[in-house]
């Protein structure tokens, strides 16, 4: 290797010359680098000088044929905001003088002071071609204070919440939000109160787990909970004593207990949720998979969107309570929302109003006969 470095002012300019030899001593390839870096190359519309580098690499095989010919060009800027972060930019062009191909490879990273943010994008222009092959696009959002973890794909993001909050968060979908993506944030079973209403500003879907549950909830529900305290979330399968007609209407079904808290305070109906379950259920063929709530009278409401997937059952649902999820018996189809009160109710209403009505006609024959 005979390498050679020489500097005059800002710019640093290196020759080097790689010799590769066989175990015979014979020349299999030789690598000339020229390289020439300026402090001071160039500047950007702030006047904040530039860092450019250019360097170019020739390959030649022992016969002196030249294999690689490529020439490389960086620049790279570090710049202070108003705001105190701090931007790096870097722009690479790698220049393949033997196909043409030339590669954009352009870095963007700012650095706040409790999370950064990097934008990565490659480019491919092909000969005289002014329009580029798209290759990748990566968009990552770090929180440093290791409180959440957060994944951009295309155009949706999702936040994970180590310990249900972070002193981040609001900056973190601050920048999401501008750069207009989708924005999906997980939390274990309970979420700081205080980060609710960013939560709910930035159009985020939230959702909580308790490790076989998961409560999501979109930001106009979210909404509804702001400013009552820490949300927190339990779902068991003990749910206590029923009475007689709680039970009835329960019939066989699974039972569940859901609670979700704002503070010590629980919340019933503080709008629509999809609730996810995990629950071991046997299919049974031609038979409905239903899901409903049972009140403190044994009246039963139905849950939507009823699916079983993996030993997960979803719903949606507008009110949190006692939950049944199983096939309806004969006994526990009795007793449903919807204002018809079941067929029984049905037959003892249609009762009803026959004997009534006898008893009009017997009461008109009596007045008759009174005044002949």
């Amino acid at each position: 290797t005979d390498s050679n470095t020489e500097r005059a002012g800002s710019i640093q300019t290196v020759n080097e010359t790689i010799v590769k030899r066989n175990s015979n001593g014979d020349v299999i390839e030789i690598v000339e680098i020229i390289e020439t870096t300026d402090e001071n190359g160039d500047v950007d519309e702030y006047g904040i000088p530039v860092k450019v580098t250019e360097r170019t690499e020739i390959v030649k095989d022992g016969e002196n044929n030249v294999v690689t010919d490529i020439s490389v060009r960086e620049e790279r800027l570090v710049r202070t905001e108003t705001n105190g972060s701090m931007t790096v930019i870097v722009v690479s062009s790698q220049l393949d003088n033997s196909t043409t191909q030339n590669t954009i490879t352009t870095e963007k990273t700012t650095t706040y002071g409790s999370y950064s943010i990097s934008e990565h994008k490659v480019e491919i222009y092909s000969g005289n071609s002014n329009e580029p092959i798209p290759v990748s696009s990566d968009y990552v959002v770090t929180d440093r204070s290791g409180k959440s973890t957060i994944s951009v794909e295309d155009e949706n993001a999702t936040i994970t919440l180590s310990d249900g909050s972070s002193p981040n968060i609001a900056f973190i979908l601050e920048m999401l939000v501008q750069s207009q993506k989708a924005i999906a944030i997980k939390s274990n079973e309970m979420i700081d109160g205080a980060a609710l209403e960013a939560i709910s500003d930035a159009g985020a879907v939230l959702s909580l787990s308790t490790g076989v549950s998961v409560l999501e909830m979109n930001s106009d529900t979210i909404k509804n909970l702001v400013g009552k305290g820490d949300v927190s979330l339990t779902v068991s399968d003990t749910v206590g004593n029923l009475s007689p007609k709680q039970q009835s209407a329960a019939g066989d079904a699974k039972m569940f207990s859901i609670v979700l808290r704002c503070g010590d305070v629980e919340q019933h109906d503080f709008g629509t949720f999809t609730m996810s379950i995990a629950c071991d259920i046997e299919i049974q063929d031609g038979k409905e998979l239903k899901v409903w709530r049972i009140d403190d009278f044994g009246k039963k409401a139905y849950a939507s969107n009823v699916t079983y997937s993996n030993g997960i059952v979803s719903f949606d649902g507008d009110h949190l309570s006692i939950y049944a999820i199983g096939y309806e018996s004969g006994s526990s189809e009795d007793g449903s929302d919807g204002g018809s009160g079941g067929e029984g109710s049905n037959i003892l209403l249609f009762g009803g109003i026959g004997a009534v009505a006898v008893l009009v006609l017997l009461g008109g024959v009596m007045i008759l006969r009174r005044r002949h």
